[in-house]
């Protein structure tokens, strides 16, 4: 008759039983890098997903830059009283009035980035050209026109 020790530790074929400490070891050496193969290729998918995602994020902001307009672009009430709009056209920003006596007329053309623009600016009612420049401080464009850079006159807009 086996004693309990027995039926633990051996089997009727010779085969060590998995309570044996070699077999113990062997099958923790086993388990052990099993868990570590999964436990690596877990890490290395969150890794590639982590990435996928810095580089959407990344992909979203550069397209939200690229498409975000221009502080100048839109509607401004001039200093007559009249509705000014203020768009992109071929590279530069068009300035062409909206309401008023002279609406339709297209009265300036300027360009630049980030707040400050330079070009011409027509006055409609002499219809005179002159260099102009605009720069825009939160809902404020300040308009200015000058002969040779020297004479100059100035207004202030205010976005709608």
């Amino acid at each position: 008759m086996k004693s309990a020790g027995d039926i633990f530790t051996s089997s009727p074929h010779g085969f060590f039983l998995p309570f044996h400490p070699i077999r113990r070891t062997a099958i923790a050496l086993f388990t052990f890098t099993f868990a570590s193969v999964i436990f690596a290729t877990i890490k290395d998918i969150m890794e590639e997903k982590m990435i996928r995602s810095f580089v959407l994020a990344g992909v979203i902001t550069v397209a939200g830059i690229a498409h975000a307009e221009e502080p100048i672009v839109g509607n401004w009430k001039t200093a007559a009283g009249d509705t000014a709009v203020i768009a992109s056209c071929g590279g530069s920003y068009c300035v062409t009035l909206k309401t008023g006596k002279y609406a339709g007329r297209k009265i300036g053309t300027l360009a630049g980035t980030g707040g400050s623009y330079a070009g011409e600016i027509t006055d409609p009612a002499a219809e005179k050209t002159y260099s102009g420049a605009g720069k825009v401080s939160g809902n404020s464009l300040r308009m200015q026109g000058c002969v040779m850079k020297i004479l100059c006159k100035s207004q202030t807009w205010t976005r709608l």
